[in-house]
């Protein structure tokens, strides 16, 4: 598939496709006060470990969610989440109906949720965007990417 996105040499010469739709005009303050909270919506294990890790170290609290009864479980914990990474591939659920359902509740509106997926499909992104997603990028991804992504949505420097 030939997709031609702006600044697509340098993100595929760093190993990921990354595509900020939504950032914000000023930083958006973290819910909890001190510390920026994300929510990682993964079923592979792997990958979450990896997420969480890299978002650790860059000084986020991190939470995480595999399957619908803990993503129900972790939206309903406070603080809600400052940002999501979602996976589409979930067992048993559709992500982009997950995208589509969290910012339909009236709390979590506002949220940027970046889409983290194997999937590159234009359909895929295009329906991910238009349910919402602030953000899109490709498994596997650089943990600079995924930091500066997170960073991005959140209207951080």
């Amino acid at each position: 598939m030939n997709i031609t996105l702006p600044g697509m040499r340098e993100l595929k010469s760093a190993g990921c496709y990354i595509n900020i739709a939504k950032r914000p005009t000023q930083c958006i303050p973290p819910r909890s006060g001190d510390k920026y909270g994300v929510l990682i919506i993964d079923s592979d294990q792997s990958s979450m470990l990896l997420f969480a890790r890299t978002l650790m170290l860059a000084g986020f609290n991190v939470r995480s969610a595999a399957n619908r009864e803990e993503v129900v479980a972790e939206l309903n914990k406070p603080p809600l989440p400052d940002a999501l990474l979602l996976d589409t591939g979930l067992p048993g659920l559709n992500g982009l109906d997950v995208l589509a359902r969290i910012h339909q509740h009236p709390q979590l509106t506002a949220v940027p949720i970046i889409v983290i997926t194997s999937k590159l499909e234009r359909e895929e992104v295009a329906a991910a965007l238009a349910r919402g997603a602030s953000g899109y990028m490709i498994k596997p991804c650089m943990p600079e990417a995924l930091r500066a992504s997170v960073h991005a949505v959140l209207g951080l420097k």
